[in-house]
């Protein structure tokens, strides 16, 4: 499918994985300042990346950082703001793991906490890390 048919069918496309998807060829195709109709391809993956987060479509948020190559160098302001804030942190490397198996990590550390969300993080070592939140505050 040629590249101008695939800024056709992103335009008609209202799911966040196929935007994603899309947007991921024309990038791999023609690079991050090809034009489409709203913009570039860098705007639009950006876009859907910040929707996704808010959405909480963690799926769509790697794909799009790990396209985009948002790479996080510390945490530890992340978290450090999540314990101030009362919440249990577990932290899980995962370089041997599927993301199942990290899930079901922080699943069995805290059974009695409901998690909130799931963060995925690649490091520049190419370590994925899983950090998971407890929505409720801590209590002694």
């Amino acid at each position: 499918m040629p590249s101008w048919e695939l800024v056709e069918k992103l335009r008609h496309t209202v799911n966040m994985v196929h935007q994603s998807g899309i947007l991921g060829l024309l990038l791999q195709r023609e690079g991050l300042n090809y034009l489409t109709e709203n913009g570039t391809v860098d705007e639009a993956l950006n876009r859907v990346y910040n929707k996704a987060a808010v959405k909480e479509d963690w799926s769509t948020v790697r794909y799009c950082a790990s396209i985009l190559h948002k790479v996080i160098d510390s945490m530890a302001p992340s978290i450090t703001s999540m314990l101030v804030a009362g919440k249990i942190v577990s932290y899980i490397s995962a370089e041997t793991k599927t993301m199942s198996e990290v899930a079901a990590t922080a699943a069995a550390r805290f059974p009695h906490h409901v998690l909130k969300y799931g963060m995925s993080f690649v490091t520049p070592l190419a370590t994925v890390v899983a950090v998971s939140v407890a929505a409720h505050s801590c209590t002694a």
